[in-house]
């Protein structure tokens, strides 16, 4: 099975070539987290593409619509489930 962080970045990477924009590359830090026992409520990641990018993950019937980030910049997405956590929480 896929963490969280696997998935979203298949997915954010399958939607790049069909929208006709060129791959990009997500970057997640695991340096500074402890063991995730009881659930992620929310995840970083950092783009590192060249150019400023529309960000929109699609996570199931979970959209996430990041807007325009720019090269370097890190955006955070929260989980959605009433608890806070993502779905299929297991990072």
């Amino acid at each position: 099975m896929l963490s969280v962080v696997q998935r979203l970045l298949f997915v954010f990477t399958l939607l790049l070539p069909l929208a006709g924009l060129a791959p990009v590359t997500l970057e997640a830090s695991e340096s500074t987290c402890l063991e995730c026992k009881g659930g992620v409520t929310e995840l970083t990641l950092k783009y590192t593409g060249e150019t400023a990018a529309l960000i929109r993950i699609e996570d199931g019937g979970v959209v996430y619509d990041i807007g325009t980030v720019g090269p370097d910049e890190e955006f955070t997405i929260a989980g959605t489930e009433s608890d806070g956590k993502f779905d299929h929480n297991d990072l």
